[in-house]
């Protein structure tokens, strides 16, 4: 085989093998993507439906969850463990946890104490082979809006907060990393655009 017949074959299983590599990795995304898409055009079927035949109008029902810390938002159908008081300056500490679930940021409040921000955050991180492993469960945060409600389960209670605020911060903006001494909120972060360290998006609720 010639060498320039060599350095083809080369190129073109290297150009296979990395088309591959980004399906495997985007893959999950695409497909939480795809499924939220769905779920809208099927809500507005659904609200017509309920309007013309109200009989049909029947609430989604919540997903099982863990009773001792876990979160649950019906408007982009995630739902996911928390792990709490993790390090949020800490890679070491909160990569492997972002593997599994959400992330409470160690020093800030919990459900139910009536004062101070409880940080929830699932971060992207700073390459894209690792958006689809730390990133799927916040990925389509974006399109929660005010108004829209999230439910936290903690120590076997139920606590429900109604978005009122969306911001877009910059990566070393800790205004919100604290447990501060105001009203009780809650506050969801990940990194934007997914796959980068760039900003932040943060969605703050209030307790209802």
């Amino acid at each position: 085989m010639s060498l320039f017949k060599t350095l083809f074959v080369l190129f073109f299983l290297l150009f296979i093998g990395s088309v591959t590599l980004l399906i495997l990795v985007l893959l999950p995304l695409f497909i939480s993507e795809a499924r939220y898409r769905l779920d809208q055009v099927n809500l507005g079927q659904g609200a017509l439906r309920s309007w013309l035949m109200p009989q049909f109008n029947i609430k989604m029902p919540e997903p099982k969850l863990d009773q001792g810390f876990s979160i649950w938002i019906e408007k982009i159908k995630i739902s996911s463990q928390v792990f709490a008081n993790i390090d949020a300056s800490n890679p070491k500490a909160y990569k492997p946890i972002l593997m599994k679930g959400v992330a409470h940021a160690a020093g800030t409040a919990f459900p139910g104490q009536g004062q101070g921000n409880i940080y929830l955050f699932a971060h992207s991180t700073d390459t894209t082979i690792n958006i689809a492993r730390y990133n799927a469960v916040f990925f389509l945060l974006r399109y929660v809006e005010k108004g829209d409600k999230v439910v936290i389960y903690y120590l076997g209670k139920k606590y429900t907060y109604q978005v009122f605020d969306k911001l877009m911060t910059d990566a070393n903006d800790v205004r919100y990393l604290s447990r501060g001494d105001g009203a009780e909120q809650l506050v969801l972060q990940t990194c934007w655009p997914p796959g980068t360290t760039w900003k932040r998006l943060l969605i703050l609720a209030k307790p209802v």
